[in-house]
């Protein structure tokens, strides 16, 4: 007997906050406690923190306020915009284990904007001796590694949302599946088949490509159109919903044909979309007809029905959650330590660890044990005084 670990994910974006912590229990997961909140302009821009007091603030509010009960997790995963993580793939072939690392090393050094110092990366094998690696600045995981810090949680592990997606859907399906994550700063777009990505495509909508085109024909300045598209409930027609629907065909379906016409072997059986732009009214007909894929599969992306407390929204940080407790730990970022611990203060770690460990399974042991020796006394006990009381006679 032992305590089941209980797991915090957030999945972090410019506009949203979402935090899903739960717990491992038998084939599927317990959701303890979930919470959203939608956040303002100046707290997040690309992954990058703009107000550290504010967004703290922000952070304790979404643990202490969130529905059931209040999340009081010492530890997180976490996922940053995609907007903030540099993408890689290659062919390793003739390459083994032992030489794998220093391979995916010499790639990132040749192929990324960045020294290597500067970054964390992970990787994920594909078919055909390839490799997807991703890779994401050092100095910005600090910021969030310092901020959550703050707010009483140790960040373990940082994930790509694309990777998080596939998770919180639970794709594993053999069919070739393209999940469509409608962000406002960008859109998302990952070819899922056996539970792996396939292949990745982003496109930076958002501020270059969306806001300017609405800014344009509705003649009013860009944060009027970015306050206009966080308020506008785009599930509902509306001229509004139209011209967003006109900038969709415009910019992003051109650039889906021209991408899948060099891949051909690309072409899903199913489609998911997710994000808060997914909710466009009639944006899976739309695309349907344009992107003219008569066979395929279209739908909204949710959370599976065994997650009564979780709605849509949580896609990624329930995915963040089902990860680690699949012990998936494949294309997770580990970050480094705040601080470089001395030998002294690493052991008092590793024995803090192992002495939370062995009392978490310790004491139900004790007292189950405590409890049955209480009851077994009693009941010798009784039958002495039984016993005695029949030798009197």
């Amino acid at each position: 007997m032992h305590f089941a670990p209980k797991i915090l994910g957030i999945d972090i974006s410019s506009y949203t906050l979402e935090a899903v912590w739960a717990q491992a229990s038998g084939s599927r997961p317990k959701v303890l406690a979930a919470n959203r909140f939608i956040l303002s302009p100046s707290l997040i821009e690309r992954g990058e923190i703009k107000d550290k007091p504010a967004l703290a603030g922000v952070i304790n509010r979404l643990l202490n306020q969130s529905h059931p009960q209040p999340i009081t997790a010492s530890t997180v995963s976490i996922a940053l915009p995609d907007s903030r993580w540099f993408y890689h793939r290659c062919r390793l072939e003739g390459v083994s284990s032992k030489t794998l690392h220093s391979a995916i090393q010499k790639e990132i050094s040749q192929n990324l904007p960045f020294p290597i110092q500067e970054l964390l990366w992970g990787w994920q094998a594909l078919p055909d001796s390839q490799y997807l690696i991703w890779a994401i600045q050092r100095s910005l995981v600090r910021q969030w590694q310092e901020l959550l810090f703050q707010c009483g949680l140790e960040l373990e592990w940082i994930l790509p949302p694309c990777l998080a997606n596939i998770y919180g859907l639970e794709v594993d399906s053999s069919e070739l599946t393209l999940i469509m994550d409608w962000g406002a700063q960008n859109i998302i777009i990952s070819w899922i088949q056996e539970g792996k990505l396939r292949e990745y495509l982003p496109i930076a909508w958002g501020s270059e490509k969306l806001q300017p085109f609405l800014a344009k024909q509705l003649s009013v300045s860009l944060p009027e159109v970015e306050n206009r598209l966080r308020e506008a409930d785009l599930s509902q027609p509306s001229s509004f919903t139209q011209l967003v629907q006109n900038a969709i065909e415009q910019q992003v379906v051109k650039e889906i044909l021209n991408f899948t016409k060099n891949y051909p072997n690309l072409r899903p059986t199913q489609v998911i979309l997710i994000g808060g732009m997914s909710r466009l009214k009639g944006l899976a007909e739309f695309l349907s007809q344009q992107l003219n894929w008569p066979y395929c599969r279209w739908q909204l992306g949710q959370s599976q029905p065994t997650y009564p407390l979780l709605k849509r929204e949580y896609v990624g940080a329930l995915g963040l959650v089902l990860w680690q407790l699949q012990n998936a730990k494949e294309g997770g970022v580990r970050p480094p330590a705040l601080t470089p611990l001395s030998y002294r203060q690493y052991l008092i770690k590793v024995w803090n660890k192992k002495a939370t460990d062995w009392l978490g399974t310790f004491i139900p042991y004790f007292l189950h044990l405590t409890f049955w020796l209480v009851v077994s006394s009693l009941f010798i006990y009784a039958i002495l005084i039984l016993v005695s009381f029949v030798l009197r006679q």
